[in-house]
């Protein structure tokens, strides 16, 4: 609740900062793209279990101009997902894992005559695991996952955009991925990450 109400100040902040400043956010154009999200996933553990995580990310990136309203967007993410769970013998456990990605997205910007603009992705991303542990609770000791492999899937971004200067744009919005396919090694775990959902806060700073 605390968060929802720091995210409605935070916009309406920049909403009238917007409003006075009498700007509009640039319709395309190429730059950099920073951002950082947080939310919630589904995390399985193929005929192990399934919890919901706890997801913290970040991005950077850089956006590509194809006309006027058209964009491509790629890059490279750092996602963490972190998540409790009891086992059978009711031992409470703490999984983190820690996936770095790329995605290739495709976006269009809308524009109003209103300091505020809205933006579209979509398009594929592909995640490799890096590091994963469990933490057995009781005891205070980590065990290694041992399981690395890739994870492909789809994802969807929209939100605002708010022109805080002539070369920087800010964007809030929402960010959605699920897993298509995971190719891990057979003699270890395979993770499948769905329903992602995270409020994603960015900027994107026009090239000169």
């Amino acid at each position: 609740m605390k968060l929802l109400v720091c995210v409605y100040l935070f916009t309406g902040t920049l909403f009238i900062h917007a409003q006075d400043s009498n700007t509009t956010p640039e319709a395309n154009t190429n730059g950099w793209v920073l951002s950082n999200y947080l939310g919630f996933s589904d995390f399985t553990v193929t005929d192990n279990f399934k919890i919901n995580t706890q997801v913290y990310g970040g991005f950077a990136g850089y956006q590509f101009a194809l006309g006027e309203r058209y964009n491509l967007t790629t890059g490279i993410n750092v996602n963490r997902f972190s998540g409790d769970f009891s086992t059978d013998l009711q031992l409470n456990q703490h999984i983190s894992a820690t996936f770095i990605g790329i995605p290739l997205l495709f976006g269009f910007n809308f524009q109003t005559e209103s300091p505020v603009g809205f933006y579209i992705k979509g398009g594929v991303y592909g995640m490799y695991l890096v590091d994963s542990k469990v933490r057995i609770e009781a005891i205070g000791q980590d065990v290694d996952f041992d399981s690395n492999g890739l994870n492909v899937g789809l994802q969807a971004d929209f939100g605002v955009l708010l022109k805080l200067s002539n070369r920087v744009n800010i964007n809030i919005g929402i960010k959605s991925r699920s897993d298509l396919f995971e190719s891990y090694n057979s003699d270890v775990a395979q993770v499948e990450i769905t329903n992602f959902y995270a409020l994603d806060f960015g900027l994107r700073i026009q090239s000169k």
